[in-house]
Formats: structure tokens, sequence, C-alpha cells
């Protein structure tokens, strides 16, 4: 069993007393729990295209159980004075901005540069793609709670705009890392691999 699988049915056994628990209470937040297993599952499909790391595998399972985690009302909380919800958005960006590096690392005809800018554009695409689905679906389906409904994580009319940039900033920062980390030319030359278990 490769680690990747190991980690897919950790997080589906982590999420689901918060399925059962939105599910048997009638929360919207069993929406949010089926899009986490969801994503958990296509992931996971595309992980050998992705060249998903199983450490970057587990980021998104920690983003997605500290976001379902919302159905215990986490997103009321100000851990050390900030919300919840800003910790959570750039967990989110720094997980796209490290799954997005490796990605194009795999990719043999990149420059450096190209990387860079594909792992930015790749970023803002995707930070852009969740926050209007989240905005899309607070100004049709109105107050409630989860993802698709305006609650408790939405504090303010500048909500999307600080989701946006705490994303953005997580993102930078993993390719700040990256960079950091591959300044040594040799390693842009290496083509990344997926990691498979010994069998």
């Amino acid at each position: 069993m490769d680690y990747n699988k190991r980690l897919l049915i950790i997080f589906i056994i982590l999420l689901l007393p918060i399925g059962l628990g939105a599910l048997y209470t009638g929360s919207q937040f069993i929406i949010d729990f089926l899009l986490a297993v969801v994503l958990l599952l296509l992931l996971y499909t595309l992980r050998d295209k992705i060249k998903l790391h199983p450490f970057h595998y587990s980021l998104v399972g920690l983003t997605l159980l500290a976001h379902n985690s919302g159905w215990w009302g986490t997103y009321t909380k100000y851990p050390f004075g900030l919300e919840f919800d800003f910790y959570l958005h750039f967990l989110s960006g720094l997980t796209i901005g490290l799954i997005s590096y490796r990605f194009t690392s795999s990719k043999m005809h990149y420059s450096k540069k190209e990387r860079y800018i594909s792992c930015i554009i790749i970023l803002l695409v995707l930070i852009f793609a969740h926050e209007g689905v989240e905005y899309a679906g607070g100004e049709i389906l109105g107050d409630g709670d989860g993802v698709l409904f305006r609650g408790s994580g939405d504090l303010d009319d500048h909500d999307t705009l600080k989701d946006l940039i705490n994303g953005f900033v997580g993102g930078i920062i993993a390719l700040g890392g990256y960079y950091l980390y591959t300044r040594d030319k040799s390693f842009s030359k290496k083509r990344i691999k997926p990691l498979r278990a010994k069998r």
C-alpha cells in the first residue's frame, strides 16, 4: 500500500464523524464533508500525473479536516487573536503552492522562470475559483453553514478580499521556500518522480 493511499483512508476516517454528525443534525456541513471526500479521491486518482507527495497530500487532508471542523464552531474562534478563517486560507494557499511547484518541476521543458510563473497562475486560478464559488454560493443560497453559504467564516464585507490575500501570501511563501531549497542548479535538472511504497 502506498503512502498516499494510507493518508486517504486516514483522512476519510477522521472526516467521517463530522459527516455523520452533520447528517444526524441536519447541518449543511454534510455538503462540505462530501466535497472533501470527493477532492481527496480526485487528488489520489491524479497522484501520479501531478506528482503528489505524501506530505503535500497530508496538508490537503489537514486543510479539509480543519475546514470541516467548522461544524463544531471553529469559525467563530480567534486563535492567537486572528480569525480561524485566516489560518485556513493561508494553509490552502501554502498547499497549492507546494503542489503546483512539484507538478511544474516534473516538466523538463520548463525553465525556472516559467515554472514560477506557471505556479503563480495556478495559485491565482485556484484561489479565485474557490472564492468565486464561496461568494456565488453566499449570494444565491444566503445564510447557512459551510462553503456554499454565508456564515460564521464571513465576518465582514471585505472577507473575500482578505481570503484572496491570505491564500496568495501562503502560496508565495511556499514558492519562496522552494526557491531557497532549490537554489542548487542541479536540482532543477532532476525530474521529480512520484513516491511509491516499497513492495
